[in-house]
């Protein structure tokens, strides 16, 4: 991981503050569940996503942060190797695709991937994310609002993606190599240009979505 790239406390993005913390925001109890104050995380009801009124968040300042790391490093790594990769041109669709999930992040939008490629990549995202919320997240969140929702990363392939089509290009990208999992884009090239399909990837998903 290239740590030079992550970004420091108090410097981040002042969009990724427009992330929920609480579920209700607002101090009055909800009218429908009776369990609420302040938030709703000791809410049963709202703990099973049974209420209309309480929804919790999925994307927190932090959780959006640590994606926001994940996928600017993502990008930086496969424009480092790009001139010396069989497949520079995908690359670059790749680097891009992790750019524009993260500068909706930034502004804080939630990303809504337009094509496959953008779906692998916040699938990827997601998957990194959560791995560095264990490394450095209490770093490089330190200045950020706290949340009883922080790092609930597996809701996100629920909330942030439209299905699963592209889950057999995940199985492609991520290898293990001893006990560190590792993104082996090349990989995903050579399959990409082997498929007679490939062109489904980069097709815009909006209209079908």
């Amino acid at each position: 991981m290239n740590t030079d790239l992550l970004p420091l406390p108090g410097r981040l993005p002042a969009g990724i503050e427009r992330f929920p913390v609480t579920a209700c925001g607002s101090p009055a109890p909800c009218p429908v569940c009776h369990e609420c104050a302040a938030d709703c995380a000791d809410c049963v009801v709202c703990e099973r996503d049974a209420c209309p009124h309480c929804r919790v968040p999925d994307l927190t300042p932090r959780t959006a942060t640590m994606l926001v790391v994940a996928g600017l490093t993502l990008a930086h790594d496969l424009r480092t190797a790009m001139l010396a990769s069989a497949r520079p041109v995908f690359r670059n669709h790749l680097a891009r695709a992790f750019e524009t999930l993260t500068e909706a992040l930034e502004r804080g939008e939630r990303p809504r991937p337009r094509s496959l490629i953008e779906q692998l990549c916040l699938h990827l995202m997601i998957r990194y994310a959560t791995d560095l919320a264990c490394d450095v997240g209490e770093t490089l969140c330190a200045n950020l609002p706290y949340s009883d929702y922080d790092y609930y990363f597996y809701r996100l392939y629920d909330t942030l993606l439209p299905d699963d089509r592209h889950e057999p290009y995940v199985e492609e990208t991520v290898r293990t190599r001893g006990c560190e999992r590792v993104f082996d884009f090349d990989h995903l090239a050579e399959v990409v240009h082997r498929s007679e399909s490939s062109w489904v990837l980069f097709e815009s998903t909006v209209d079908a979505n």
